[in-house]
């Protein structure tokens, strides 16, 4: 009966164990083809699939589209995972900051988090482009303040349930340092911290190819998804398939990154 128990816990452990090392390959895979050597080839260019060895077809420049998608695909989650991190971290600042006892700190608060509820992202996209040029910094700075807001009043509302409850109090009241109530208030609402990070990090993907697509992203000489949809649409509206892929693969990411962050808040 003990071995019966021990297979069978073990068979689960190893299906649980399925997804994340499937989805570590996948991601292997994906770095690995995405710094791989992608030459100009212009007798291949616009070739179709399967054709001059490459499995996806050529772009204009005669490219390989599956590196090319690789490569976007690998700036466009790196940058927009680092710059949600750094959103998602300041919101939360903000918000805990608008708990504040001093009634001049929640004012000042409040109004920070309402001039950049105020801010277009088209117009910071276009100051931040002025000031770095188009590069992975500008486009950082850039997804950096996109769902600050709305991390600021999600922390607000869930640490503001907690900062007025009878546990809060009775920290204050035996004389818990301030740092120590912070850790408190951080376990208290993490479980809200990693969905709200995937609805960020989502909102920078959506935000990124738009910007990149109206000509205020990257260069086309480092391709990321927006930049790589607008210089090869064209090509790829006549053979669709490597948008196709592209579009499907990435929406199942984004689902599933979803769906993980939602089972770990539950």
């Amino acid at each position: 009966m003990t071995l019966v128990s021990t297979a069978s816990a073990r068979g689960r452990l190893d299906r649980r164990l399925a997804l994340p090392l499937a989805a570590a390959a996948v991601v292997v895979l994906v770095v690995a083809l995405a710094v791989a050597g992608n030459p100009l080839d212009l007798a291949a260019r616009n070739a179709a699939p399967l054709t001059h060895g490459y499995l996806l077809g050529a772009d204009q420049l005669g490219r390989s589209l599956l590196l090319q998608l690789c490569r976007a695909s690998a700036i466009t989650v790196g940058l927009g995972g680092t710059a949600s991190t750094f959103s998602v971290v300041v919101g939360f600042l903000l918000g805990l900051g608008n708990l504040s006892n001093s009634p001049i700190a929640r004012a000042v608060f409040t109004v920070l988090i309402d001039l950049k509820s105020g801010l277009p992202t088209f117009f910071v996209a276009l100051l931040f482009a002025a000031i770095f040029g188009q590069t992975p910094l500008f486009l950082f700075t850039a997804l950096c303040l996109v769902g600050m807001e709305f991390s600021a009043r999600a922390t607000k509302a869930s640490a503001g349930a907690f900062v007025r409850g009878p546990m809060y109090g009775a920290l204050v009241a035996e004389g818990v340092p301030l740092r120590r109530r912070f850790v408190h208030v951080l376990l208290f609402i993490s479980p809200v911290l990693m969905p709200l990070w995937a609805l960020v990090f989502l909102e920078a993907i959506l935000v990124e190819s738009g910007l990149s697509f109206v000509g205020l992203g990257l260069r086309p000489d480092l391709a990321s998804l927006g930049v790589l949809i607008r210089e090869s649409y064209r090509v790829m509206l006549q053979n669709p398939w490597p948008l196709v892929l592209s579009t499907t693969v990435l929406g199942v990411f984004c689902v599933g990154l979803f769906h993980v962050a939602r089972r770990k808040a539950g």
